[in-house]
């Protein structure tokens, strides 16, 4: 058999990808020093063989924000983001979809930080980014509407959570089966919202449909099933109290 001979950037591309992929086996031990050593050269490498933006890098700064947070290094995951966000701003256009998922990174780091006013401002900055790339972004939109919910739960906002949630719901049926996993997170965290403003019968019935998808794709030990079944109890058990 012939032996395959990789060009050099075919060669680079494969050792980043590698670093990349030790760096998430690191991460779920956890073991943070060894995964962002591994996660920051694979960034180093992809940063010199990618166009600014790529998808993959934007993963690795994602990456490497969560091993900041976990560190609860949030000033320097805030530093990190903003650097990358204003090169990134330098090469492209202003309205590039990159410029939206850094916006929606920027509002996770707030969201984290607590700061729910920052968060709901770099949010929306993404989401009137993405909805001009809706065609190529419905992912990252999704994922941009998911966090908006979250935003407003936290900040007592009836009426913009469930607006949030209605738009997260109409996008879904768009990108996702019926049946899929992300179908199933959305309505867990719709039955979060409706448990955190009280309607506790609707969130039960949200609970059951999510924990309902979730068994058709995963085995009972799993941690999405385990935690949809905790919730759907606790919020059966709020009702039996009242």
């Amino acid at each position: 058999m012939q032996k395959r001979v990789l060009s050099p950037l075919g060669e680079h591309s494969t050792i980043a990808s590698t670093l990349w992929s030790i760096g998430l086996v690191y991460s779920k031990r956890p073991d943070y020093k060894r995964a962002l050593a591994n996660f920051e050269q694979a960034l180093q490498m992809y940063e010199m063989m990618l166009p600014c933006g790529h998808d993959q890098i934007i993963k690795i700064l994602s990456a490497i924000v969560d091993v900041d947070i976990a560190k609860r290094n949030f000033h320097k995951a805030s530093e990190f983001c903003k650097t990358k966000l204003n090169y990134c701003m330098l090469q492209l256009e202003e309205d590039h979809p990159s410029i939206g998922k850094m916006y929606i990174l920027k509002g996770y780091i707030a969201f984290k930080c607590g700061d729910y006013d920052e968060a709901l401002k770099s949010f929306q900055k993404a989401m009137q980014i993405l909805q001009k790339h809706q065609k190529s972004e419905y992912d990252s939109i999704f994922d941009c509407l998911k966090y908006l919910v979250e935003t407003a739960k936290h900040k007592e906002d009836h009426f913009d959570a469930f607006k949030y949630l209605s738009l997260a719901e109409k996008v879904q049926k768009k990108i996702y089966l019926h049946e899929q996993p992300q179908v199933g997170e959305l309505l867990r965290q719709a039955g979060l919202v409706y448990m955190h403003f009280k309607t506790y019968r609707v969130a039960e019935d949200y609970f059951r449909e999510a924990l309902r998808v979730f068994r058709s794709n995963f085995r009972e030990d799993h941690p999405d099933v385990k935690t949809t079944l905790e919730y759907l109890n606790k919020v059966k058990e709020i009702q039996h109290r009242y």
